[in-house]
């Protein structure tokens, strides 16, 4: 999701002066997982796995740094059988 959809959702749902909680993720956190696991993707391959994660929550389990790994690992692992894999993802 964009940040202009979430502004979207926000002024749809709430009113200005409700008291929320948030914990925002973005495409800069998959880079950090991916240089932790010494992988190189594109900012496009960052953005399909936030969207993936945004589109997939549990509310039970939220969003963690290992969820990010694990949806990583899994869309590398995917583009890879799919022949899609060359030096950069």
């Amino acid at each position: 999701m964009q940040v202009k959809e979430l502004k979207r959702r926000l002024r749809t749902l709430y009113k200005p002066n409700d008291h929320i909680a948030a914990h925002l993720w973005c495409s800069d956190d998959v880079f950090q997982i991916a240089g932790e696991m010494g992988k190189t993707i594109t900012k496009k391959a960052a953005n399909e796995i936030i969207d993936q994660i945004d589109s997939h929550i549990d509310s039970e389990f939220g969003i963690t740094w290992e969820t990010i790994k694990c949806t990583l690992q899994d869309y590398l692992r995917d583009n890879k059988a799919n022949g899609k894999r060359k030096n950069k993802i």
